[in-house]
């Protein structure tokens, strides 16, 4: 139950039992040009991590998001960092 709560003690106790884990990184171009083309870009995404849940069952993995923006914008990134492969999908 602590690892549901607190992600980084569960990748910390991995780490430390020598387990690997796979880190992936989405770097996303969220800017106003780029805009008709996030909603597909989200579907992929999904789709990705959800062929690496299935083709690697027994690899935890960790998934992290940066979406860069444009200049001017209040918000110039959103990044949500790494979450395990049990907080997704």
């Amino acid at each position: 139950m602590a690892a549901a709560s607190n992600p980084s003690a569960s990748l910390s106790a991995q780490a430390a039992k020598g387990e690997q884990c796979l880190d992936l990184c989405l770097l996303v171009d969220c800017t106003a040009g780029m805009s008709p083309y996030l909603y597909e870009c989200g579907k992929l995404s999904s789709s990705v991590i959800e062929k690496l849940k299935i083709r690697h069952p027994n690899q935890n993995f960790r998934v992290a998001f940066v979406g860069y923006r444009d200049f001017g914008d209040a918000q110039p990134f959103i990044v949500v960092p790494p979450l395990p492969n049990y907080y997704l999908l």
